[in-house]
């Protein structure tokens, strides 16, 4: 067999892994990197798609987004931070965060989610509430998965990585 082929059988074998745990968040399945190969360092991450509401009495549409993260590594990761960056017309509804969120950072240009430790191999979804004013388009919005320093957002180099997810308006 030629070595195109067997790469391609382990790609292949490699995406399978990935997909079926992300797909059920299991831990032992995640974890099983084989000895001669490093385990994986960046944190993984999706979205669904946020469809919003229709305007309510209060001015505002509301509609939410699920997040998935999973730890592919082999540590703990003691604070995974998720970072909504800020799109100008979307607004994470941080303040009615769940218990998933015990540390939360709103800054001009993001909104942060310090969630609860992560074990190796470890996956967690995390509904996250928004708002906005505004109508108009479809569009995209960003969030990515970082590993954490501390309770103050310090992001760890090279530990995570960004998703988009598509945005629709109520009418």
């Amino acid at each position: 067999m030629n070595s195109t082929i067997a790469g391609r059988r382990r790609a292949g074998a490699i995406a399978v892994t990935v997909g079926m745990a992300l797909g059920a968040l299991a831990p032992a399945a995640a974890s099983a990197a084989p000895a001669d190969r490093p385990a994986n360092t960046r944190l993984g991450i999706s979205a669904t798609d946020l469809a919003y509401g229709p305007l309510e009495a209060d001015g505002w549409r509301r509609g939410t987004t699920t997040v998935t993260i999973i730890n592919p590594t082999r540590k703990t990761i003691q604070y995974p931070m998720i970072t909504f960056l800020n799109n100008g017309a979307d607004h994470a509804e941080h303040a009615i965060w769940s218990w998933d969120c015990p540390i939360g950072h709103g800054r001009p240009d993001r909104e942060v989610c310090i969630t609860n430790p992560l074990a190796p191999g470890e996956g967690r979804r995390i509904v996250f509430p928004f708002i906005t004013e505004t109508g108009g388009d479809t569009r995209t919005a960003t969030v990515r998965v970082d590993a954490g320093a501390d309770v103050e957002g310090t992001v760890l180099p090279k530990t995570g990585q960004s998703t988009w997810f598509k945005v629709t308006p109520g009418f």
